[in-house]
This record gives C-alpha cells, sequence and structure tokens, in this order.
C-alpha cells in the first residue's frame, strides 16, 4: 500500500482505498464511487474515518490510517465481522441535534431554531446524576444510531465557564478533556452552544443583577473564554456562549455572544434583539433584583457596623 495519499492523487490504490472506505463502517455521506480519484468526497470520508477511530483528522491517507483501515477490512473480507463493528444490517448514523439539559432548565425539552429540519433528541439530566453527562450523551447517541451536527447543553449558569446540572456546579472548562470522548460522534463543521447565563463571563457574576448588567469591560477574555477555548480544542467544534441572561425559548441566541473555533479564534457576535414581552420581563427581573442586592448591601454594612 502506498505511504501517503492527499487530495488529487489517482490509480488503482485510491480505488483499494475506496473501497475500503465503503466497507469500514456506517458513515453519514453516500457510498463512494470507486474510479479511482482521491477527490473531494473520498477525502470527507478518509476524514470521518479519522474521527471515529480517534486518528489525526486531516484527510490525508498515512501510515497509521492506512493500518487502522487495514485491520477494520481484513476481517471484513475474511468474512468475519470487524471489532466493534455495527451489524451488517444497521443502518449508516443520521446527523442531528442532541440536547442536553439540566432537570430544572428553562425551555428543557423544547427544540430551539437551530434544528429547523434535523433530527433531534432530547437528554434531561436529572438531580441527582446517575452517571456522567457524557455517558449520558453516548449511549444516546449509540440507541439513535445518531452523529451530532450539534450539541445543546441547556442549562442554569453559574458564570465564568461553569453550568448547574444535577444539582451542582460543574466547571465545563476544567473538565474540557472529558468532552475529548464526544469528538468522534461530532460531524465536521459541527458547533456546540451553550445555553447558559454568563457562561462567556471572565468572572463569575455575584448576583442575578450583575448577570443581567452586561458592561463593556466584561466583555474580555477571562476564565468564561478560556473555558470556550478548552472545549472547542477537546471536540473540535465550534463552540458559541453568551455573556449574559439567556432566554430558555426557540427564539436563539439574545444579546452579546462569543464564537470560538478549535484554533483557538474567538470573537463577539449580537444575537437577537429581545421581544417586547421579553424586555418587560428583564427591565422587571432587573429591577427586582437591583431592590434585593441593595438590601443585601445595606445588610452587610450594619452587619460590619456591629
Amino acid at each position: 500500500m502506498p505511504v501517503l495519499i492527499r487530495l488529487g492523487a489517482r490509480g488503482p490504490d485510491i480505488a483499494d482505498l475506496q473501497d475500503r472506505l465503503n466497507r469500514a463502517g456506517p458513515s453519514i455521506y453516500p457510498h463512494l464511487v470507486t474510479d479511482g480519484i482521491f477527490g473531494p468526497n473520498s477525502a470527507r470520508r478518509v476524514e470521518e474515518f479519522q474521527r471515529l477511530n480517534g486518528l489525526k483528522v486531516d484527510g490525508i491517507v498515512g501510515p497509521n490510517t492506512w493500518a487502522k483501515l487495514n485491520a477494520v477490512t481484513s476481517a471484513d473480507r475474511q468474512g468475519v465481522a470487524s471489532p466493534g463493528a455495527p451489524p451488517a444490517n444497521t443502518p449508516p448514523p443520521s446527523a442531528g441535534v442532541l440536547y442536553l439539559h439540566a432537570h430544572d432548565a428553562p425551555g428543557r425539552n423544547q427544540t430551539f431554531d437551530i434544528d429547523r429540519g434535523r433530527k433531534v433528541h432530547h437528554i434531561v439530566a436529572p438531580k441527582p446524576l446517575p452517571k456522567s453527562p457524557i455517558a449520558m450523551v453516548k449511549e444516546a447517541l449509540a440507541a439513535e444510531n445518531m452523529v451530532m451536527s450539534a450539541m445543546v447543553i441547556n442549562t442554569h449558569g453559574g458564570g465564568a465557564g461553569t453550568v448547574m446540572i444535577g444539582g451542582a456546579r460543574a466547571d465545563l472548562g476544567a473538565n474540557a478533556r472529558a468532552f475529548s470522548k464526544l469528538k468522534p460522534h461530532f460531524t465536521r463543521d459541527a458547533e456546540l452552544r451553550i445555553y447558559a447565563c454568563a457562561f462567556a463571563t471572565p468572572v463569575i457574576p455575584k448576583s442575578d443583577y450583575d448577570a443581567w448588567i452586561v458592561e463593556d469591560s466584561e466583555m474580555r477574555q477571562g476564565r468564561g473564554i478560556a473555558a470556550m477555548k478548552s472545549l472547542a480544542s477537546a471536540t473540535g467544534c465550534v463552540v458559541k456562549a453568551g455573556f449574559g441572561m439567556q432566554y430558555g425559548t426557540t427564539g436563539g441566541f439574545v444579546g452579546p455572544w462569543v464564537k470560538c473555533s478549535p484554533s483557538g479564534a474567538w470573537g463577539i457576535f449580537e444575537g437577537r434583539d429581545l421581544s417586547v414581552r421579553e424586555r418587560i420581563g428583564e427591565v422587571d427581573h432587573i429591577a427586582w433584583s437591583g431592590a434585593r442586592q441593595a438590601i443585601q448591601n445595606v445588610k452587610a454594612l450594619f452587619a460590619g457596623d456591629g
């Protein structure tokens, strides 16, 4: 077998590669034509195979990719099922959007605008958690025969890279390595959206009032964006999350959000505007939160004098 195959290569070895890719297991992509031309469709299938088998995803067929592909397909040619291969009658996994909701999150079990025209599956994490959320996701994907074109984490926010799930605060940035277990289950160009209040903030907000009022000085790199960078690197996905309080509705992103790529590059973009009803609710919530915060400040002042 050739040592290295790149985009544009031609010949009988390419036809053999295409045949092996067709036999390597279910794919979300169409069956390859064994024409001996290593074009974009073949490269895409190679990237998928690499992603599913824990290899470096570069679309180039080198020694490691050849070895894994040969191991998977040689047993198949001898009429023996490849280790870990799905049954012959299992259809290719379909791409869709998986939601992981906290048990008390606003909008749990709701399908947001991101999912129009795509398969959707919802998981609600109970309190307390019987197993890790990552294990729950992997089990759901296997049961649904599904790969993720997007994943949405919908929880109450803990701020600065943390979420509230299973009744406890979870630091996603500190545990980003666990998300690498999901990398083979994402399609190319997939994204991870985090619907959780104040996730992108540099520090954890002191109160709801602090979370509602997003100052220009808060829209900077800190713990929140560092967590997003770690998640993007671990999953290979674009990660999107917000600075302020968010709505668990079907309306999409609200206010200033951050987009972070696997390369570590990040930028701020604006979501949709609030509706009139949401704006009234926001003003009301800010007013009450501000009043409560003022009372707490006065109590703290007198407690300090005592």
